[in-house]
């Protein structure tokens, strides 16, 4: 199922238990209502960083962004998704050449750690990897290139970390 549908079907439920409240069902209808009520908060949650990830997906950096400014608190999100937040901060900002903020943002990320795929996490160490070796930190980048290695299952990643090693003479 997609996310609309899902938002969907969680008001569908919201709005029955409602009714049974209209219909004077206290406790059902309370309980129902609730419920409802609790699920729709953390998919609309869930629902703004998957907007995010969609638009990044498609290469629109600005949708991407104007996405990121409608949430107001990051810092109040859930690990997962305030890591997710942050890695796609980090995607942005690098795109941007805001190269301090975008490596204080995969920073947070990798310290939250909540990423679903070991690719993902691979992908926060090899732009730590990228952007220590632009500050000219190369014992540091080895480390975040080495860790992306260890991590990587993708032969894409495997290739780019290659590539950054050779390009930065370092063994990884």
């Amino acid at each position: 199922m997609g996310p609309k549908i899902i938002g969907i079907v969680i008001a569908v439920l919201t709005g029955g238990g409602l009714v049974m409240l209209g219909l004077q069902w206290w406790i059902a209808g309370g309980v129902v209502t609730a419920l409802g009520l609790v699920l729709l908060f953390f998919w609309w949650r869930l629902y703004q960083i998957l907007r995010i990830s969609e638009a990044l997906s498609k290469e629109d950096f600005q949708k991407a962004k104007g996405q990121m400014a409608k949430i107001k608190n990051p810092e109040k999100l859930n690990d997962y998704s305030r890591t997710y937040y942050n890695f796609f901060k980090g995607v942005i900002d690098a795109r941007e050449n805001r190269f301090k903020e975008a490596e204080q943002a995969f920073k947070i990320a990798l310290e939250i750690n909540r990423f679903r795929a070991p690719d993902e996490k691979a992908t926060s160490h090899l732009m730590m990897g990228q952007l220590l070796l632009r500050k000219r930190n190369r014992v540091g980048a080895t480390r975040h290139l080495q860790e992306a290695k260890s991590l990587a299952s993708n032969p894409q990643i495997h290739e780019q970390i290659k590539a950054l090693a050779k390009q930065a003479r370092i063994r990884v």
